[in-house]
C-alpha cells in the first residue's frame, strides 16, 4: 500500500511540479543565527555540506550555494521531472557546488560524509508513515554532530477545522481524471458549501476564514496541499515523541518570536510561566492558545541539548550583526498619539523613547545591510539624547534583545549585505557611483530574483531589460542609454502613479528626459534597498561581503 501511495505522489508532482523557490526561515545562515542565538555554535554555512530533501527543482538550494561557494549541496527528490527542470537551470547559472538526484527518500542510507544542514521543506505531512520515519532516520544517520536539520509540518490544533475543507474538496474532485479537472470540481465545492451552509454553524465559520485564502491559492499549492492522498497533520508532541526515537531533540522555530512567553498578553503568559516546566511543554500549549496550524522545527541530535539555553545571553547578542527596517504607515494629526511603524515582516512598532526612535532609524537606514553592537551604539550616542555616564552599549544591547525577541530584526552571525551601502563621497558625487547586481544574486527568467536574505524579489519590466547590462559595475548614464533604447524599440512603456505614463518611444525633450531619469533612479534605489542591486564606488569595491 505504502508504495502504490508513494507511485501516486510522484506521478503528482511529476504532472504537476511545485513550485520552486526560496523560503528565506530555510536559510543555513539563518539556522546558523538562530542555533548561536539558543546558545549552540553550528557549523559556519559559507562551508557547509547541505542536504534538501523534497528539493523540487532546487530553487531554494541554488542561491544559497551561490552566496557560498565553498559550500558541497545536494538536493534530492522523488520527481524525475522536478530534478530534471532543476538539471536544466543548473546548466543555465553554472553552480558547480550542488548536486541533484531523483531518489525516492526511503532508499537513502548513511553518507560518507555528514551533513551540516539538513532542509525539508513542505514535504514531512504530505508523504506516508513509512516516508516520516525515513525522513527522520535519514536526518539522524547523516546529521553532523553539531549540526541541524529543518522540518516544517501541518499540525494540530489548527488543521483540525483545515481537514474538514480538505474532505469536502476531497469528496468531489479526487476522483477526477486531470489536474485541471480535480481542482476545478473541488472548488465548486469550496463554493457551493459556501452558499449552503447553515448561519453560525462550524462548517460556515470554517469556509469564511478559509475560503478567500483557498482561492486566491495558486494551482499547484492546492493540489498538493488540498488534494493529494497524503496530508497527515500531528501535534508537535507527538512530532517530537517520533523525533526522538531516531535520537533527535528539540531546538527552536524558524521564526522564534513564536517561542517568548513575553510575546503573549499576561493572561496567557502568567499561568503558563507557572505550568510549563520546559520548551517542548510550552510549545504544545501555545499551539493551542494559538490554533497553530503549521510549524517549521530545528532539531538537533539529542547529545547537543544540554547546551540550549532559552534565555538569551548578552555575551551572544552583541556578536550578531543585525538588519531592520521600519515603514511609518500611520496617517494622524494628533501629535498626542504615539506613531506607529510596522517592520521588515510587517509587525507592528511603536517607539517608547527618543533612544529606541534612534536604534530604528540606524537600522532603517542601513538596511538591507547589517549593523553590529558598536555601530548601533554609536548611532544611540549620535542622537544626543543620552545625558553623561549612561551605558550605551547596555541600552543598545537591551534595544537590541527585545528586538530579536519580538522578530522586528534579522540576524547573522557574519556581517551581511555591505555592498548595499555607499559612502559618504559617493553619495555626494553619484557619478562616481556604479550599479551591479549583489553577489550571489540568482536571475530568474519568470521575473523574480533572490536577493542576499534568501527572498523573492518581483523584477519589474525595466529591470528585466537592463539585467544583462547590471552583471558587471555599470553607470547611471549607461544604464539611462539603455532605457531609452528600450523605449524606443517599444520593448517596456514607463508607468506614473500606475498608468502608461506620457513618456514613450515618441517622448523627447527635456521634460521627458527628466522623468525618464526619476523613473530609472527610482528602480535602482528600490532594488538597492531590497539588497538585489549594489551600489559601489572604488574606495568600497573591496569591501564586499556574502551573506
Amino acid at each position: 500500500m505504502t508504495k502504490d501511495l508513494v507511485s501516486l505522489l510522484k506521478q503528482s508532482y511529476d504532472s504537476v511540479p511545485y513550485e520552486s523557490h526560496p523560503f528565506p526561515q530555510t536559510a543555513p545562515e539563518h539556522l546558523h543565527a538562530l542555533a548561536f542565538l539558543f546558545g549552540l555554535d553550528a557549523p559556519d554555512p559559507a562551508t557547509a555540506r547541505v542536504l534538501e530533501i523534497g528539493c523540487s527543482a532546487g530553487e531554494n538550494i541554488f542561491p544559497y550555494a551561490a552566496r557560498n561557494p565553498q559550500a558541497q549541496v545536494v538536493g534530492i527528490d522523488l520527481s524525475d521531472v522536478q530534478i530534471n527542470h532543476g538539471k536544466a537551470r543548473l546548466n543555465e547559472i553554472g553552480l558547480a557546488n550542488v548536486r541533484l538526484q531523483a531518489v525516492n527518500i526511503e532508499e537513502i542510507g548513511k553518507a560518507e560524509q555528514p551533513y551540516d544542514y539538513i532542509i525539508c521543506h513542505g514535504v514531512f505531512s504530505w508523504v506516508p508513515t513509512s516516508v516520516q520515519q525515513a525522513i527522520l532516520r535519514v536526518c539522524s544517520e547523516n546529521l553532523s554532530e553539531s549540526g541541524i536539520a529543518y522540518i516544517s509540518y501541518n499540525t494540530y490544533p489548527g488543521w483540525k477545522t483545515k481537514e474538514i475543507i480538505r474532505d469536502a474538496m476531497l469528496l468531489r474532485g479526487a476522483e477526477r481524471v486531470t489536474p485541471e479537472e480535480k481542482l476545478s470540481y473541488a472548488m465548486g465545492m469550496v463554493d457551493f458549501l459556501q452558499q449552503v451552509s447553515l448561519d453560525n454553524s462550524v462548517l460556515r465559520k470554517v469556509l469564511d476564514e478559509n475560503a478567500d485564502h483557498i482561492r486566491q491559492g495558486k494551482a499547484s499549492y492546492l493540489l498538493h496541499e488540498f488534494l493529494e492522498p497524503c496530508n497527515q497533520p500531528m501535534y508537535f508532541k507527538d512530532f517530537m515523541a517520533l523525533a526522538g526515537e531516531y535520537g533527535l531533540g528539540y531546538l527552536a522555530e524558524a521564526e522564534p518570536n513564536t517561542m517568548f512567553l513575553s510575546n503573549y498578553a499576561s493572561s496567557i503568559a502568567e499561568p503558563l510561566s507557572k505550568e510549563v516546566t520546559h520548551q517542548e511543554q510550552l510549545e504544545q500549549y501555545l499551539d493551542f492558545v494559538r490554533n497553530r496550524a503549521f510549524r517549521q522545527t530545528l532539531l538537533v541530535h539529542k547529545s547537543q541539548q544540554a547546551k540550549i539555553r532559552y534565555a538569551l545571553d548578552a555575551e551572544r547578542l552583541q556578536k550578531f550583526y543585525v538588519a531592520g527596517v521600519f515603514f511609518d504607515h500611520q496617517i494622524t494629526s494628533d501629535t498626542r498619539q504615539p506613531k506607529t511603524y510596522t517592520d521588515w515582516r510587517g509587525g507592528e512598532v511603536i517607539p517608547g523613547s527618543a533612544l529606541e526612535y534612534a536604534f530604528m532609524e540606524a537600522l532603517s537606514k542601513a538596511y538591507p545591510a547589517t549593523l553590529n553592537v558598536d555601530q548601533l551604539t554609536a548611532a544611540l550616542i549620535a542622537s544626543g539624547q543620552l545625558s553623561t555616564g549612561q551605558d550605551a552599549r547596555a541600552l543598545a544591547l537591551a534595544f537590541l534583545e527585545t528586538y530579536v525577541i519580538r522578530g522586528h530584526v534579522r540576524i547573522r552571525t557574519h556581517v551581511a549585505s555591505q555592498m548595499a551601502t555607499v559612502n559618504a563621497e559617493a553619495e555626494a558625487d553619484p557619478a562616481t557611483v556604479k550599479w551591479q547586481w549583489h553577489s550571489g544574486v540568482i536571475r530568474h527568467g519568470n521575473g523574480w530574483a533572490t536577493s542576499p536574505w534568501h527572498e523573492m524579489v518581483a523584477l519589474s519590466p525595466l529591470a528585466m531589460v537592463l539585467a544583462k547590462l547590471l552583471e558587471t559595475p555599470v553607470s547611471f548614464e549607461q544604464l539611462k542609454t539603455a532605457t531609452s533604447v528600450a523605449l524606443e524599440k517599444g520593448e517596456i512603456s514607463l508607468l506614473q502613479d500606475g498608468k502608461p505614463s506620457h513618456l514613450t518611444k515618441d517622448s523627447k525633450g527635456p521634460a521627458s528626459t527628466h522623468y525618464l531619469e526619476a523613473a530609472l533612479e527610482s528602480m535602482l534605489k528600490t532594488y538597492q534597498r531590497h539588497g538585489v542591486l549594489a551600489a559601489i564606488n572604488a574606495s568600497n569595491r573591496a569591501n564586499e561581503h556574502n551573506v
